[in-house]
């Protein structure tokens, strides 16, 4: 089972990591002009 959560909400990585999950991974993002 997997989770997003935007980096700042630093109560709810908290929060999930008191249920036992574990931060595996990053994601970076751009936008880009058409």
């Amino acid at each position: 089972l997997g989770i997003t959560s935007n980096e700042r909400l630093v109560g709810a990585h908290e929060f999930y990591e008191h249920l036992g999950y574990e931060r595996t991974s990053s994601r970076l993002a751009k936008t880009l002009s058409l």
